[in-house]
């Protein structure tokens, strides 16, 4: 139940081509570690390419009415709507994360992701970006997220330095 170990194991099965056995693994490491950016990720991504998204949307609302305390079926239910372009929902469900555990680091990033893009509500995506970046400091997601709300706030040199960070974590990106 390692998480790091899940998620190694997920991407030696999606590095053999084997779906299923990739996703059951993504499954177990966001119950392990439901603040695991790269897993969510990983799954939303799987998901788009195979043309599950409506499927995998089903599956997860059945799951979050057995469990509506569930920290990861709400992120990861916001995270495939986010990816439907389903905005106003997606917002709904990272926000459900959010009062659940207000440290939910990867519904505040996301919440927050989805506020700057659209350029309303900064002062509270910063403040979510935030504490995903308390929670999760050394993600190229966050500072990326972090460097855009800065630049949509007009703190250009913030945003250079968050957005310089990130490119260093993850310089293919």
């Amino acid at each position: 139940n390692d998480p790091n170990v899940l998620l190694m194991a997920a991407q030696t099965y999606d590095a053999l081509g084997d779906t299923v056995e990739t996703e059951r693994a993504l499954r177990k490491t966001v119950e392990a570690d439901p603040q695991s950016l790269q897993a969510y990720a990983m799954l939303g991504k799987m998901y788009y390419e195979q043309g599950r998204l409506e499927l995998a949307r089903r599956e997860l609302e059945k799951y979050v009415a057995t469990a509506p305390m569930s920290v990861p079926g709400n992120t990861m239910l916001g995270t495939i709507l986010e990816l439907q372009g389903k905005k106003a929902e997606a917002k709904q469900r990272y926000g459900k994360a959010l009062q659940i555990d207000p440290r939910a680091a990867v519904a505040a990033n996301n919440l927050a992701w989805i506020n700057a893009t659209s350029n309303e509500s900064l002062d509270v995506a910063l403040q979510l970006a935030q504490t995903a970046k308390s929670q999760l400091p050394s993600r190229h997601e966050v500072d990326d997220t972090l460097g855009w709300i800065y630049y949509r706030k007009g703190l250009y040199s913030m945003a250079i330095d968050a957005l310089r960070t990130s490119t260093m974590r993850q310089p293919d990106n």
